[in-house]
C-alpha cells in the first residue's frame, strides 16, 4: 500500500480527489495552519474513510525517516523561509526511490508587493530549484512549467502593474491596497475567463 503525504493540504480538495482516484493509497494530510485543519477534520469525519491529518512545521518534521513513498507540496515552498531545510526534511522522510511532487511560482524578477501580501518569501527559477534539490539529496527530477502559454501575458501584466503602482501617489496606493490580494484572487478565480483558461 503506497503512502502519500500532502504538505500544506489546507482545504483538503487534492486529498479527496486523490482518494477517489486511487482508494488503495494510504493518504495523510499535513499543514502548519490550525484553522483549515480543524475545518477539514470536521469534513473528514463525515466520510466513509477519513484521511488522517497532522499539524507540524516541515522544517522540523516529526515523521520517521524513509516513511513516505510520495510527498506532495503544491504552492508551499515559497511560503517557507528556510526552503532548503524543508527540502532536506522531505528527502529524509521519503523512502529510497520515493517521489517529491511540488509546484512553486516562477520568475524571481516578478516578485512584488502582491507576493509579499500572500506571504511568499520568493519566486523561483528552474536552475535554482535544480541546485537546491541536488544539494539536498535528490538525484533524478523532471522540471516543467504549468500554464506556460499564460506566462508571457502574466509577465507583461505583472511588470506593467508594478510600473503603474510605482507612479501612484501615497493616497492612491493606500486606496488600491485597501482590498486584499486574496479577495482580488477570489474574484478573478470565479470569472468565466479564468475557468476557461485553466480548463
Amino acid at each position: 500500500e503506497m503512502s502519500v503525504l500532502e504538505i500544506g493540504c489546507s482545504s483538503g480538495y487534492f486529498l479527496e480527489h486523490l482518494l477517489k482516484w486511487k482508494p488503495s493509497l494510504h493518504i495523510t494530510g499535513a499543514d502548519i495552519i490550525e484553522q483549515p485543519l480543524y475545518r477539514l477534520a470536521d469534513r473528514m469525519a463525515q466520510k466513509d474513510r477519513p484521511i488522517p491529518l497532522l499539524r507540524f512545521d516541515i522544517g522540523s518534521c516529526p515523521l520517521y525517516s524513509a516513511s513516505q513513498d510520495i510527498v506532495v507540496a503544491l504552492n508551499v515552498l515559497e511560503h517557507i523561509e528556510d526552503d532548503e531545510k524543508a527540502i532536506k526534511e522531505i528527502h529524509r522522510i521519503l523512502k529510497p526511490g520515493g517521489a517529491f511532487i511540488f509546484e512553486v511560482p516562477a520568475g524571481p524578477s516578478l516578485y512584488d508587493k502582491y507576493d509579499a501580501e500572500l506571504h511568499h518569501y520568493r519566486r523561483y527559477r528552474s536552475s535554482e530549484l535544480e541546485k537546491i534539490l541536488i544539494e539536498n539529496g535528490f538525484s533524478k527530477f523532471y522540471l516543467t512549467h504549468l500554464g506556460i502559454f499564460m506566462y508571457p501575458p502574466f509577465y507583461i501584466i505583472k511588470k506593467l502593474r508594478s510600473c503603474y503602482y510605482n507612479f501612484l501617489s501615497k493616497k492612491q496606493k493606500n486606496q488600491i491596497d485597501s482590498e486584499s490580494t486574496s479577495a482580488k484572487l477570489i474574484k478573478v478565480s470565479g470569472s468565466s475567463l479564468f475557468k476557461t483558461l485553466f480548463s
